[in-house]
């Protein structure tokens, strides 16, 4: 699981919820509850820079990304 910061429907950051560095400290203890109110839980990483969208709750590459 990940939780994706959103700042105007792009995505930002891609952070575990687990992390290899920080074994025994949940996310809720690592980040302050205010960021982590701006971020949604994902079931994979999203790049950075992708483009959510809030009503198909999707991600998509940017508009002038060439992605594959």
């Amino acid at each position: 699981m990940f939780y994706i910061f959103i700042s105007d429907n792009i995505a930002q950051e891609s952070i575990p919820e687990l992390n290899s560095d920080f074994p025994e400290i949940p996310i809720d203890q690592r980040y302050a509850p205010d960021f982590l109110a701006q971020c949604i839980q994902w079931h994979e990483e999203i790049p950075q820079g992708w483009v959510y969208d809030i009503k198909a709750n999707t991600f998509s590459p940017p508009p002038d990304s060439e992605a594959d």
